[in-house]
């Protein structure tokens, strides 16, 4: 079904006063509003325009009342500027963006004045990953960074390829035991059904059609039965979602614990070559003298 042209030229010029007052919003913040000590604050411009032409679609011509969306956090100025013009965010919150009681760099629930579904932000993945690739390459010579560090991407892609099959396995039987309990019983002797027991009736406009098709055909009670399959799918997903992240929460406390009683080994100071032996001569340590320094082995 092709969308109507003046529609589309709508959300066209709604997409671009988004994409303009979100950019505003960055610029203001980092060039125009008083700064006492000449930092800038940032903002992602660039990932808030890449964002600027689905999110005005979702926000102005796809989402439901029910519907819930996690707004990722670079894109936090794009989904301001589309409260703004729905009248939920005031110009204020928009002219002190990243500043004192001024709208959150990443979206809060508890901090932003506007309608944000879910708190979203920054999870120190990118300190973490870089603290520990430092940790593993330090318990190995200079001249095998290149392997080490290759091996160590090399484990962690393997490391997320098993977990990805194994959380999405559990999601999947989580969600088909759901949909058992919580078919209506008119329904039940449906359960199993592939068709049913796709959870891609809530996002496909396709599918969500093709099913409420199929409950035309009960008469009457049809539409009562497609909206109480709905909750139950919905209900379902949830409740399998809500287990997956508890289950990964107790994963991670493990992890936490293990790391803990790994056996502690200062960082290195230098990469120094002993210029009479050919060997490294790595000073590790707090105690180590001297700044960090990469010296090269002399050349006769």
């Amino acid at each position: 079904m092709g969308i109507d042209p003046a529609r589309l030229e709508m959300l066209s010029a709604l997409s671009r006063k988004v994409l303009w007052l979100s950019s505003w919003t960055i610029h203001h913040a980092n060039h125009v509003r008083p700064n006492s000590d000449g930092l800038k604050v940032g903002g992602h411009q660039a990932s808030s325009a890449s964002l600027a032409n689905i999110m005005s679609a979702l926000y102005f011509s796809v989402l439901r009342s029910q519907d819930r969306v996690a707004v990722k956090p670079h894109a936090s100025p794009v989904f301001h500027a589309i409260q703004y013009l729905f009248g939920r965010q005031s110009l204020e919150q928009l002219v002190n963006f990243r500043g004192y009681k001024g709208a959150q760099s990443y979206p809060s629930r508890t901090k932003d004045a506007d309608d944000v579904d879910f708190s979203t932000g920054s999870v120190g993945l990118g300190v973490a990953m870089s603290a520990y690739t430092v940790i593993v390459q330090n318990q190995y010579p200079s001249h095998r960074l290149g392997e080490v560090t290759a091996g160590l991407q090399f484990f962690r892609s393997i490391g997320s390829t098993i977990g990805l099959a194994v959380f999405g396995t559990i999601l999947n039987n989580e969600f088909a035991a759901n949909m058992k309990a919580n078919l209506p019983a008119a329904l039940q002797k449906y359960n199993g059904s592939t068709t049913l027991d796709n959870p891609q009736v809530l996002l496909s406009p396709q599918a969500s059609s093709s099913v409420h098709a199929m409950f035309a055909k009960f008469g009457a009670q049809g539409e009562q039965l497609f909206q109480a399959f709905m909750h139950a799918v919905r209900l379902s997903l949830a409740t399998a979602i809500s287990d997956l992240f508890f289950l990964a929460a107790i994963v991670g406390v493990i992890g936490l614990v293990v790391v803990l009683f790994l056996r502690e080994e200062p960082l290195r100071r230098t990469h120094a070559i002993d210029p009479e032996s050919g060997e490294e001569d790595s000073e590790a340590g707090p105690e180590a003298d001297g700044p960090l320094t990469l010296e090269a082995e002399p050349v006769a």
